[in-house]
C-alpha cells in the first residue's frame, strides 16, 4: 500500500513541476496539490510509521514547513533558482506570506481530511 502512496506523490509533484511555468492559469491546481499532498503524507506515515494522530499532523506539518521554507530559499538565491529552472524546468513564483499561509493550511487540512476518514473507516 505504501508504494502505491509513494507513487502517487511523485507523481503529483513530477505532474507540479511540469505544469510550473503556467502558474497563473493552474493555480487553482497547485493549491488542490497542497490539501491533496497533505493528505497523501499523512496516509503514507500511517501506513509506514505511525497510527497516531499527532505523529501524523507533526510529520505533515514538518514536511510542509520544509517544503516552503526550500521555495523562500530557492526564490531568494538567483543562481539557485536559474539552476532549478534549467535542470528541471521548474519555476517558482516569489513568494508571499498569504500563498505561504495558505499552502500550509492546505497542507494540513489534507492531513486532518486524512484522520477524519480514517477513524471513520476503522
Amino acid at each position: 500500500m505504501y508504494l502505491a502512496i509513494f507513487i502517487l506523490i511523485i507523481a503529483l509533484l513530477l505532474l507540479n513541476i511540469k505544469l510550473s511555468n503556467r502558474g497563473k492559469i493552474f493555480y487553482w491546481f497547485f493549491e488542490l496539490s497542497h490539501f491533496l499532498m497533505g493528505f497523501l503524507i499523512a496516509s503514507l506515515i500511517y501506513t509506514t510509521l505511525s497510527t497516531n494522530n499527532a505523529v501524523i499532523i507533526l510529520g505533515v506539518t514538518t514536511l510542509s514547513v520544509l517544503w516552503e521554507f526550500w521555495e523562500y530559499v530557492a526564490t531568494k538565491f538567483y543562481g539557485l533558482n536559474n539552476f532549478i529552472k534549467k535542470l528541471f524546468n521548474y519555476h517558482i513564483d516569489k513568494q508571499t506570506l498569504n500563498d505561504t499561509s495558505l499552502d500550509l493550511i492546505l497542507d494540513l487540512s489534507g492531513a486532518i481530511f486524512f484522520i477524519v476518514l480514517q477513524s471513520i473507516f476503522t
